[in-house]
């Protein structure tokens, strides 16, 4: 009898020393502690992971894991209203939990995106949407910006790595009526700020508006054409000058043959790599002789009559393509 309170008051002294001595190391060593008591609790997966991927344009690829088959059959709709012709490979696995809410609105939204890449990939879970891939133009990638710009209510752009083909970034700069309006897209967030401070300077007094957004992967002298333009706009009264794929447009209207004569100076300095189109004219002076009216420089180089049948003084070709 004596023998068992012994070992039973044996056995009840070890666990209270036990106790006391994780007690004392969970004191000592919290983190250790907390790993301990989270080791006993079983991890959920997320019942909501959708990775679609763009192989190209009539060929899609569906890839995580959705709650259930009521998740699985709207999610299928919403992919197949967005692309109607495409070959869908479906892998997505159903968790067989219970139904969450899976973010539709997100979801349409990211399909959307999606739509406007050549090939590309859209991830979407409870903390919001990531895309990544690239557009076939310069404008897609435009119109792809301003549409992840304002995503809906409730839905956050976590991640947007969408690129532009290299050859397909296009800038443009117009002047006219009191305002200069810069569109497109830029190289990276350096020339942005360059090119904002060099407009604010050239144009001081005028209305200056910037809807250019950064594409990134821009030729190692596009940002000296760029300026350059800058520097030949403001000699404009209006037109406009665009760069696009290692070509320059110039079409404008200059006050006076006098800052005709400076842009055909500055269209000599162009970087090599870009061939220039350009159609730059000035109003015409009338003569006090009664002749025709002085020539205005143009793109076009050619000679112009005078009364007397012989050829009067040639316009002068600006910029041709080098």
């Amino acid at each position: 009898m004596w023998g068992l309170a012994v070992l039973g008051l044996t056995g009840a002294l070890a666990s209270l020393l036990t106790f006391r001595a994780d007690k004392v190391a969970a004191q000592q060593h919290p983190i250790a502690a907390d790993v301990m008591t989270t080791a006993n609790v079983a991890v959920m997966p997320s019942a909501f992971s959708i990775r679609v991927v763009k192989v190209s344009a009539d060929k899609l690829k569906l890839k995580g894991l959705v709650a259930t088959e009521e998740d699985h059959k709207a999610l299928m709709g919403l992919v197949k209203a967005s692309f109607p012709s495409a070959d869908v490979s479906d892998r997505l696995k159903i968790a067989a939990g219970a139904k969450t809410d899976m973010k539709l609105g997100g979801i349409s939204f990211a399909l959307k995106a999606l739509s406007f890449l050549q090939t590309g990939a859209a991830s979407i879970d409870e903390n919001g949407v990531s895309l990544s891939g690239g557009t076939e133009d310069g404008s897609t990638f435009t119109e792809f910006k301003k549409f992840v710009a304002a995503p809906p209510t409730g839905v956050i752009v976590r991640e947007d790595i969408v690129t532009q083909p290299l050859s397909s970034v296009s800038w443009r700069a117009e002047i006219g009526n009191g305002k200069v309006r810069l569109t497109g897209a830029v190289a990276d967030k350096s020339d942005k700020k360059e090119l904002e401070a060099t407009v604010q300077a050239l144009f001081a007094g005028l209305e200056i508006v910037d809807e250019t957004s950064v594409a990134g992967g821009a030729s190692e002298s596009w940002l000296d054409a760029a300026m350059h333009s800058l520097q030949v706009l403001c000699l404009l009264d209006s037109g406009f000058v665009q760069l696009a794929d290692h070509k320059i447009q110039l079409y404008g209207q200059a006050s006076d043959e006098a800052k005709l004569r400076k842009i055909d100076s500055l269209a000599d300095n162009y970087p090599s790599s870009f061939a220039l189109d350009s159609k730059v004219s000035a109003p015409t002076q009338a003569s006090m002789f009664g002749l025709p009216s002085l020539p205005t420089i143009s793109a076009a180089a050619e000679r112009l009559p005078v009364a007397d049948g012989s050829t009067g003084v040639p316009t002068v070709a600006i910029g041709a393509a080098r």
